[in-house]
């Protein structure tokens, strides 16, 4: 075999080798965008999930205010109920009160109703605000995810034809068509990476808020619970007296 032949063979080898590289690294970059399209789905559904979580949190919470409303309601017509009671069992006493205070306390029960009225209406108003807030938040992430499917703003990772002659022997579509796959393999992992990024954002943003709306909401519950036992417990000491 002569010098030229040995070369020749060397250089075969040498290109089949760059070649089963080239298949090896084209390969290796389809499994990592496999996971990345698997990560993807994955932060969706969390964000799905958690979107759906906070909305049932501020229905509950809705719920909750409702209660409020009605145990305090509760409480209005226990004592009325308990005033109309000292009338049926004690005939000696005025069920319409001292006639010579009679105004100043209608005027007084009437400034009670409108600040109770006017309290309620603030619970419901900064508890439909804060949905209100977190679905406009909500909805500006989701626009802001939906534009990580384009452009990233970075530059192309992409050698150009002149640059990646360099480094060949000679001319070949197939080691050609594996580079540009790779290249734009890695550009997308590139895009993926930054919408990981953001997505854990999101999901930091979201957390944080459905927190807050969790100790809001139990700091609420807490306080409903204490007043039906208080409500309980004067119905209970009433009913033993009757």
């Amino acid at each position: 075999m002569s010098a030229q032949d040995e070369e020749d063979q060397d250089v075969q080898a040498t290109k089949q080798q760059i070649k089963q590289f080239n298949n090896e690294s084209r390969d290796a970059t389809r499994r990592m965008m496999a996971m990345a399209a698997s990560m993807d789905e994955t932060q969706a559904n969390t964000l799905q999930t958690l979107g759906q979580q906070g909305e049932r949190l501020y229905n509950a919470e809705r719920h909750i205010d409702e209660s409020t409303t009605n145990a305090e309601t509760a409480q209005k017509n226990f004592k009325s109920l308990k005033h109309a009671q000292r009338g049926m069992f004690n005939p000696g006493f005025n069920v319409s009160g001292n006639p010579f205070t009679k105004s100043k306390n209608e005027q007084a029960h009437i400034e009670r109703e409108v600040a109770h009225m006017s309290r309620q209406r603030e619970i419901r108003e900064h508890t439909n605000h804060a949905s209100y807030t977190d679905n406009q938040r909500r909805e500006r992430d989701q626009k802001e995810l939906a534009r990580l499917g384009g452009p990233t703003g970075m530059p192309s990772s992409k050698p150009s034809l002149a640059d990646r002659a360099k480094y060949e022997f000679e001319p070949d579509d197939e080691d050609d068509a594996a580079n540009n796959e790779i290249d734009d393999n890695l550009d997308a992992l590139l895009r993926h990476t930054k919408g990981w990024n953001q997505r854990a954002q999101v999901m930091s943003r979201e957390l944080d808020s459905q927190n807050e709306q969790i100790d809001r909401t139990r700091g609420k519950t807490e306080n409903l619970v204490t007043e039906m036992d208080y409500l309980d417990a004067k119905m209970k000491r009433q009913l033993k007296r009757n």
